[in-house]
Order: C-alpha cells, then structure tokens, then sequence
C-alpha cells in the first residue's frame, strides 16, 4: 500500500502546484498531515511548510497535526482527483485534528479535483 498511497500523493502534490491559486491557502500553514490505512501498514505523511509544495515523508514517529483514516479503497478514492469519488470516500475516511487543519485538508482536496 505504501508505494500506491505515495503515487496518488505525489499526483496530488502535481495536481496542487499546478493550480498556484492555491499557494495563497497554505502560505500559512505549517502543518503535518499523517494518512494512515486502518489496516496499518503504509502510513504516509505530508508536509505543508511555508510556501512549499509538500514534502512527503514515511517516518511513523513524526508528530502530527491531522491524521486521515479509512480502508485502502476509501484513501484511494480520497487522493484520486476525481470529485464524485472524492464525495464517496469523505463519508467513510475519518479526520482527527484541528478543525482549521481538517477544512485547510479538505478545501485543497476538492479544489485540486480534475474539472469535467
């Protein structure tokens, strides 16, 4: 699961520097956003840090400021892109974090969603 959630990350780091109208939502947030599979391997952590695209790391000890949990197939549709997968997989992946992280979280996924 590891290099699957990384691959969709890193399409979502794409989908994120692309649109640069979005640099003006994390040019404040310093921040660390865990995804984690409820089947616990794989776990993958983002880095939002002052104008800086995420860095994407692996370490398991890092603290965190917002962890994402759900099945394999919800974190799937989750990173995807695709908005109505997006809507599917929010109602099952759970958010535990400050409310400022989790809306900063969901605002950049919808926004990097692929337009039809």
């Amino acid at each position: 699961m590891a290099d699957g959630l990384a691959r969709l990350l890193e399409g979502f780091c794409e989908r994120l520097e692309k649109k640069t109208f979005l640099k003006r939502l994390t040019r404040d947030w310093d921040s660390r956003v865990r995804i984690s599979p409820v089947e616990g391997e794989g776990a993958v952590t983002l880095i939002f840090a002052r104008d800086r695209i995420p860095l994407v790391t692996w370490a398991d000890t890092d603290p965190v400021n917002l962890v994402i949990t759900g099945g394999e197939q919800d974190l799937v549709q989750l990173l995807s892109g695709n908005e109505w997968e997006l809507l599917h997989a929010q109602q099952k992946v759970a958010a535990r974090g400050a409310i400022r992280d989790q809306l900063k979280w969901e605002a950049l996924l919808r926004l990097t969603c692929a337009t039809n």
